[in-house]
């Protein structure tokens, strides 16, 4: 049976900065990341605990990033030249990530910061810093960015 695609609902398009912020996240890190295969890889590896420094110099805190790795620890890897375990670079590269598609979102650091910081109803009267530290925080952050990004202020 033939669908007539007039009668189809339309899709509303995804910026892709925020569906796949592989560039933005590139960008900030001065690293090439094509897809999610590479932002793998690089958790897999681990990454240089001067990365660290990229969020801070966007604006976040030491004292809201403690979540990721302790700052002792962080000292500590630098000094011994190590990179960060893979739970450690998962945690950063999610935080860059939220970061990277808040930006894009919200069209400033400045205005991705405030939002980042702010308890929304919508996020069940908690805000994004504070969900993003579980990886299931972190997903439903990204979610209520791609749904403010479709337009749903909810």
């Amino acid at each position: 049976m033939a669908t007539n695609m007039e009668s189809l609902p339309a899709v509303a398009p995804h910026s892709r900065a925020v569906t796949e912020p592989w560039t933005r996240m590139s960008r900030m890190l001065n690293i090439r990341l094509e897809n999610a295969l590479d932002v793998a890889r690089l958790n897999r590896e681990g990454v240089a605990p001067e990365l660290f420094d990229v969020l801070l110099d966007r604006g976040l805190t030491r004292r809201e990033l403690d979540w990721i790795v302790p700052m002792r620890t962080l000292s500590h890897r630098r000094r011994n030249g190590e990179r960060l375990k893979a739970n450690e670079t998962g945690s950063f590269l999610r935080a860059v990530k939220i970061q990277a598609m808040a930006e894009s979102v919200l069209g400033s650091r400045r205005n991705a910061l405030s939002w980042l910081r702010k308890n929304r109803r919508a996020l069940g009267d908690n805000s994004a810093m504070e969900l993003m530290r579980t990886e299931a925080g972190g997903q439903l952050v990204e979610e209520h960015l791609i749904r403010l990004d479709e337009g749903y202020f909810a």
